[in-house]
């Protein structure tokens, strides 16, 4: 052994300094390897889990200028948006798997430059007009947000142009004050991330349900016809069914046998006298509608007189609820006397709650001390 360390002697130094040197070496933290700090999302149940690190970082980003909408504690598209705005303007990578822990470090550090502002737009406000309305409305409608009745007026920042922005603003989680489109909005518009409309689904009504029942095709043997149709040729089949009963066994009978009965001589009957209907029997008397509103924590009470037709809106006129309440439509529903019955109709775009109940676009009847929910606004109706 000894004359094979001779032998073998710089070799078997050389590995024993190796050894020791590999021993001295500290341990390579995990941070070395740059682990994710913020990961982005993969499935719906993630996006709904909150995280005080991700309310931290959208504070950070709305202090450098890069974030514009609300803290919703969720690494969703719009905070993935400010992230990407800010790799750009500092020059690093985007990683869309989440933020690392360097990335994170330069984000809360004072190397972090803020964002430059947006020369490329400008904010927009209703009314407004030119090309750059149409390259926001061209955007819009190529992301869908004018399906369902929206139209869509070239160069002009009209009434349904600010109902599409604020669609986007709602689908993308963006705060939106309905002043117009400020030029960080339309910076998520013109993104790749925008998120594209999806028209909420509208329940069918009675009459449209039997309609599309009617319409619906039912094979017979060989040949294919629509379900009215069966039911006329059932009716009619009923209908001759009726017709050989009459005919044979009705018409047919013979009216008993016995003495003659001389018939009896008419008599003229004198008319009854009929008492005139007052208009207030027939229409109800028009006593004032008392309306209790609850709104943000203040309630007011107002009395009005429904003669034709009460509105009940963001307009004016009628009942007027607070403007800044933006789920609350111009005409958002009227109330109208059906002789003595108060009925309710609906104009609105979010529907009505009559007592807990949705009423959209249809009518339904009104008793007094009812509730309306109307937008954020409560009414107690008595009468």
């Amino acid at each position: 052994m000894a004359r094979l360390m001779t032998r073998r002697g710089p070799l078997c130094a050389l590995l024993l300094a190796l050894l020791l040197l590999a021993l001295s070496l500290p341990p390579r933290a995990a941070a070395d390897y740059d682990p994710f700090v913020v990961v982005t999302p993969v499935s719906e149940e993630d996006q709904k889990k909150t995280d005080v690190q991700i309310g931290t970082l959208q504070d950070r980003l709305t202090e450098l200028g890069y974030y514009k909408g609300n803290k919703t504690f969720l690494y969703d598209v719009a905070t993935q948006y400010a992230v990407s705005g800010f790799c750009e303007t500092n020059g690093v990578p985007f990683d869309e798997k989440g933020i690392r822990q360097s990335l994170w470090d330069l984000m809360m550090g004072p190397d972090a430059v803020p964002a430059k502002g947006s020369a490329a737009y400008e904010d927009l406000r209703p009314g407004a007009s030119g090309e750059a309305v149409l390259a926001m409305q061209t955007r819009l409608k190529a992301l869908n947000y004018y399906d369902g009745g929206l139209v869509l007026t070239p160069e002009v920042f009209d009434e349904d142009t600010q109902t599409a922005v604020r669609r986007f603003c709602e689908s993308n989680n963006v705060a939106y004050d309905g002043s117009g489109a400020s030029a960080a909005i339309q910076q998520l518009i013109f993104s790749d991330g925008a998120v594209e409309y999806v028209l909420p689904e509208v329940e069918e009504t009675t009459p449209e349900k039997v309609s599309g029942y009617m319409m619906q095709d039912v094979d017979i043997l060989v040949a294919t016809v629509p379900m009215f149709a069966v039911w006329l040729a059932a009716a009619l089949l009923l209908a001759l069914i009726a017709a050989v009963v009459v005919h044979f066994f009705v018409h047919d009978a013979k009216p008993p046998e016995g003495p003659s009965v001389p018939a009896a001589r008419p008599v003229r009957a004198e008319p009854a006298a009929v008492e005139p209907i007052s208009q207030d029997k027939l229409h109800g008397e028009r006593h004032p509608i008392e309306f209790q509103i609850e709104y943000q924590g203040r309630t007011r009470s107002e009395q009005l007189v429904c003669t034709d037709a009460l509105v009940i809106g963001r307009g004016e006129g009628g009942l007027q609820l607070d403007k800044q309440d933006h789920m609350v439509s111009r005409v958002h529903c009227e109330l109208r006397y059906e002789g003595a019955v108060l009925m309710l109709s609906d104009r609105s775009t979010n529907g009505t709650l009559v007592n807990g109940s949705p009423i959209h676009n249809c009518r339904c009847r009104v008793n007094s001390g009812d509730k309306l929910t109307i937008g954020a606004h409560n009414i107690t109706i008595r009468f």
